[in-house]
């Protein structure tokens, strides 16, 4: 597990489980693994939000803009919009994150890429960053890829936490 004191967050391959430090990441894992069942990765119609509903406000859902360049926000819930992403529905990564967000548009940019490129998931965390209110924040995110055909990344659910650091 990597983590990270700037502005750019910092990210790995899940290799155990019990690594992600929130329960509401674990809770997205393990319902991603259940619809995946023998596949690499389930497809986005194998999540139901009805089985998400109790952390539905924590997920975002981006789909894959052509060859993986960029991401569009098809779905944000409330406490992810809180984080950042209000009023983002239906704009990109670059779009959004400009100027002097630019640098963590990129780490985001670069957390998708490897998970519509490599097809697993991945878990990702800046500790003690300043952001909206300047306050130190810890930040957490598990990132769950989603293939319609089983091969490609179409879309990339992902679920986030935001805490005041202590």
């Amino acid at each position: 597990m990597q983590t990270g004191t700037d502005t750019q967050p910092k990210g790995g391959k899940i290799a155990d489980p019990h690594a992600l430090r929130h329960p509401t990441l674990s809770f997205y894992l393990d319902k991603w693994r259940e619809r995946r069942g023998e596949r690499q990765m389930p497809a986005r119609h194998d999540i139901r939000l009805s089985d998400l509903k109790a952390f539905a406000s924590n997920m975002v859902i981006a789909e894959v803009v052509g060859d993986g360049a960029d991401f569009r926000f098809k779905l944000i819930g409330t406490a992810a919009a809180e984080y950042s992403f209000k009023g983002q529905t239906g704009r990109t990564v670059r779009e959004i994150y400009t100027g002097d967000l630019a640098a963590f548009g990129e780490g985001v940019l670069d957390i998708y890429s490897t998970v519509a490129g490599a097809g697993h998931p991945v878990y990702a965390h800046v500790d003690a960053f300043r952001w909206i209110n300047d306050l130190p924040m810890n930040f957490e995110a598990v990132h769950l890829p989603l293939s319609n055909d089983g091969s490609r990344v179409d879309f990339i659910l992902s679920a986030l936490v935001c805490d005041y650091a202590s």
